[in-house]
């Protein structure tokens, strides 16, 4: 049985490869060429329901727990279903279907065939919406879905889900486009209130246009930890009974849950989890140096949306919840994607060439064409290496890069 790091490398790898091969083929056909990678994408998203249907965690997950909760609405009714996810409504839809089929296996297949789905309906909104290259929409794929957390969208099941509809809302956010966006987000807080955070966030970098004052937002949210303790705090005295229960859920990410010590957050931190979240700020934070700089050397127009404030923003709540395992980590991978999508805009960019006139076309686009073969010639090679990494086992490689997604 191969270890789930190399399927996952291996997969990518294939998958990144028949993608190059696909434009080759239809590189004066741009419909052929989006309808061939559309059906490559639901290959590789079946290839890993298979995975998943076959993967057993060795440790607690989320999974578990649902699991127990299954089993007691068995026992009790399923109104006890019903009443622990009143707040995330969409959430029992899918449970339902650990209920009905008693198969842990099954909701890991469902959390892995919508995450990745949405995944990729995410990058085609973000490839339309900021008018990507073929060569940076494979480049931000292949990254995100080294990034992606595999394990996560088959044991956590609801957060995966409804963090995708949520990025596939603010990337479609358009005036033209209003109605889908509220759609996405509607669907997602129903599916996991706590994706609210993601748009408010947002909102929140881009209140206001002055440089000062976003920059006044990102050192509060940097040290807004203990406002959420107090807020948690607030929350637990309250006798409604709506914002008890954000409260009780929040008190297990803030430490002041008398059961705190037992819990999933706190024994992750005892074990050195957080670590994977630091790698991952720290590269992303890297990929935001290379996003400027590709900006400022190629003279890149600024991303629309203000997405650079909403990322930087991001960043600083995350740094900011290094106290909470699940928070932190969390939000360190949504900060990753945030900055894969400004490395998939400035690629692009930087690549290909766009505006040209008419005077200009067969140079420029010779140029555009050089530039482009040669970025697509680099990743081969990166491909390449990945699969020899591989067949060599040369396991440093793949365990030193593996420990960032896995």
């Amino acid at each position: 049985m191969l270890p789930l790091t190399h399927v996952i490398f291996l997969l990518v790898a294939v998958y990144t490869v028949l993608a190059f091969i696909v434009n080759l083929f239809c590189i004066y056909q741009r419909h052929s060429s989006y309808k061939a990678i559309d059906l490559l994408n639901c290959i590789f998203v079946i290839a890993l329901s298979f995975v998943a249907w076959n993967y057993n965690s060795a440790t607690f997950v989320d999974l578990d727990r649902i699991m127990q909760e299954l089993e007691i609405a068995h026992q009790q009714g399923i109104r006890t279903l019903t009443d622990a996810y009143a707040m995330n409504p969409l959430s029992i839809p899918l449970l339902l279907i650990g209920y009905y089929t008693e198969d842990a296996r099954a909701l890991q297949v469902t959390g892995v065939a919508l995450s990745y789905s949405l995944m990729f309906v995410t990058i085609g909104i973000a490839k339309r919406r900021y008018r990507l290259s073929f060569v940076a929409t494979i480049l931000g794929t292949d990254l995100v879905l080294l990034c992606f957390n595999f394990v996560t969208a088959a044991c956590n099941i609801r957060f995966p889900i409804a963090m995708w509809l949520m990025l596939a809302a603010l990337v479609s956010h358009r005036k033209q486009y209003t109605p889908r966006t509220i759609i996405f987000a509607g669907i997602a807080l129903l599916v996991h209130i706590g994706t609210a955070v993601i748009p408010l966030i947002c909102l929140l970098a881009n209140c206001y246009k002055k440089k000062y004052y976003r920059i006044l937002i990102c050192v509060l949210l940097l040290i807004y930890y203990q406002s959420l303790i107090l807020f948690t705090n607030l929350l637990l005295s309250s006798s409604n009974r709506l914002m008890y229960q954000i409260g009780d859920r929040l008190s297990y990410y803030t430490g002041v849950n008398e059961n705190y010590a037992n819990s999933y957050d706190a024994i992750a931190i005892e074990s050195g989890g957080r670590l994977t979240g630091v790698i991952l700020i720290a590269l992303a934070v890297a990929a935001l140096l290379v996003y400027e700089a590709l900006s400022y050397f190629n003279s890149i127009p600024p991303v629309s949306s203000n997405l650079v404030w909403c990322t930087i923003a991001m960043l600083c709540f995350t740094v900011g919840s290094y106290s909470s395992y699940t928070i932190f980590l969390r939000y360190a991978y949504i900060s990753m994607y945030f900055v894969i999508l400004l490395l998939m805009y400035s690629l692009s960019r930087s690549f290909t060439l766009y505006d040209i006139r008419p005077l200009q076309l067969p140079q420029s686009k010779h140029l555009g064409d050089t530039r482009t073969s040669l970025l697509i010639s680099y990743w081969i090679w990166v491909v390449v290496g990945l699969i020899l990494a591989y067949c060599m086992r040369r396991d440093a490689i793949l365990y030193m890069s593996s420990y960032v997604t896995l």
